[in-house]
């Protein structure tokens, strides 16, 4: 019985319904009356039931009929959210997205991310989920989720990528470490020191890691003209910090990370230094994704905006 019911045969109801009347029902509908009573009558026949009562000069409806008005109005209502709420989702408006983050960048860059992103798509909730950049890579060409943010990425098939913004690196060291009472510290001083690293140091071997920080940090050192030794590896950021909070060993961490303080661990510039870790924005190009255009085209528009909001 439902499947014969039209939607529109609804719409025309609860117009003539609120009308009570063939005539003007007919006229805003710019159907002939017959047009219209054929309508009605079809729908009553699909639905076993009679709506209205033909009385003179204005119909009236039955007590069937009211009740199926209020449910009807109802119907009609969650149909035409329904649609705008789908509507909305395919103009990338509403819903949500699953964003990749770098393990060793700033907590308060996803906070960033949230309040730009949701100055101009409000109904879009983030999901953030943390991984190192080699993880992001594979979960992206798996399709897992449609963008990442990552530290110097490795060149891959089918993913496009975008510099955010570029940041120096802070060290890391024990509070009671000696070199804490230099107000600044030359890389080669760091030589003999054990390290904290992501674990891309062990993705091609230690000597060679191709991405992430890791890879930033030994092209510094060995222009500094040593190979970082290598203590820990470890992809938790919190953990890293815990680690040299103990006195396990000293790490090199992007600068926004002097924001975080942590117990046992202080933090020291690099003297005189060049080295930089590029912040990335990396998506499959190939993604169907109706949300992740207006993401790209927000980040790319307010990215600085992002970045100056919380980590400066």
């Amino acid at each position: 019985m439902l499947k014969n019911i039209e939607f529109s045969h609804l719409k025309t109801f609860v117009l003539l319904a609120n009308k009570l009347s063939f005539s003007q029902a007919a006229e805003q509908l710019n159907i002939t009356q017959p047009v219209l009573s054929r309508k009605i009558q079809r729908l009553e026949q699909n639905l076993g039931i009679e709506l209205f009562y033909r009385t003179k000069p204005r119909i009236q409806l039955t007590e069937a009929g009211q009740i199926f008005l209020g449910e009807t109005c109802q119907i009609l209502e969650r149909l035409e959210k329904a649609v705008q709420t789908a509507q909305k989702v395919e103009r990338g408006e509403s819903g949500e997205i699953i964003v990749g983050l770098e393990n060793f960048l700033a907590p308060n860059f996803a906070f960033a991310l949230i309040k730009g992103y949701q100055k101009y798509y409000p109904k879009v909730r983030i999901i953030f989920k943390r991984l190192s950049t080699l993880e992001q890579i594979k979960a992206l060409q798996k399709g897992e989720f449609p963008v990442g943010f990552a530290i110097a990425p490795p060149q891959t098939e089918n993913l496009a990528v975008k510099t955010i913004f570029k940041e120096g690196l802070i060290l890391a060291l024990p509070e009671t470490h000696p070199l804490g009472i230099q107000p600044d510290i030359n890389l080669e001083k760091l030589a003999n020191e054990p390290f904290i690293v992501d674990t891309s140091f062990s993705s091609l071997g230690f000597e060679r890691p191709h991405s992430g920080l890791s890879s930033v940090i030994l092209q510094a050192c060995s222009k500094a003209g040593f190979t970082p030794k290598v203590a820990q590896m470890t992809d938790d950021l919190h953990l890293a910090l815990e680690f040299v909070a103990l006195g396990m060993g000293i790490a090199l961490l992007p600068s926004a990370i002097q924001g975080i303080e942590k117990p046992g661990v202080i933090y020291r510039p690099l003297k005189s230094s060049t080295v930089e870790i590029e912040i990335v924005m990396t998506w499959r190009s190939d993604s169907l994704s109706p949300i992740l255009q207006p993401f790209l085209e927000a980040i790319a528009t307010y990215g600085l905006e992002f970045h100056g909001l919380t980590l400066h």
